[in-house]
């Protein structure tokens, strides 16, 4: 994922920055400023991929966070909601680390009545998180529940209409013998 960056001037310096989410009228959930280390620059246009690694959240205020070097890799995990709809973003797993998630609402209309989606910026050393979400609303044939898979590489695996994907793989690997 791509992130496009805007700029601001302050006292003779860049800042980039970019938002996250969208509440309603689309007013941002959360403004984060991107450390110039972590910036990508190509064709005119600055911006930041996503998952990144060797990153740290600085939050600073409830609307203001800094992405800044670090240890940590940063993820952003999006669902879409159905029609008229919300989805939530129910469980992370990042397999035994610790981790900083953000969660957000993406309003698709001025006040969510044509549905709410939901957001995730996840801060954690794992280079693999797993992200367990339910949607609800008029799906036209998308699923309603469903985990994910995201690593750093910026590899997505999705597994739709599960409930619990440990209790699967446990099942099976019970079962199996080689």
């Amino acid at each position: 994922m791509r992130v496009e960056l805007e700029k601001i001037e302050v006292a003779k310096k860049k800042i980039h920055y970019f938002y996250l989410g969208a509440a309603d009228y689309y007013r941002p959930v959360y403004r984060v400023f991107v450390h110039p280390d972590l910036i990508t620059h190509a064709d005119n246009h600055s911006f930041v991929k996503l998952p990144i690694k060797d990153c740290e959240v600085v939050k600073k205020d409830s609307f203001n966070m800094i992405l800044k070097p670090g240890k940590n890799t940063g993820f952003i995990f999006e669902i879409e909601a159905g029609y008229r709809g919300t989805a939530e973003i129910v469980e992370i797993n990042t397999f035994g680390h610790e981790y900083e998630s953000y969660k957000y609402d993406i309003y698709n209309s001025e006040r969510g009545s044509t549905g709410i989606s939901a957001g995730a910026f996840i801060i954690t050393p794992s280079d693999k998180i797993q992200v367990k979400w339910e949607r609800n609303g008029r799906l036209y044939g998308k699923p309603a529940k469903g985990v994910s898979i995201l690593y750093a590489d910026g590899r997505i695996e999705q597994l739709d209409r599960v409930e619990n994907l440990d209790d699967i793989i446990n099942e099976i690997g019970e079962e199996i013998k080689w």
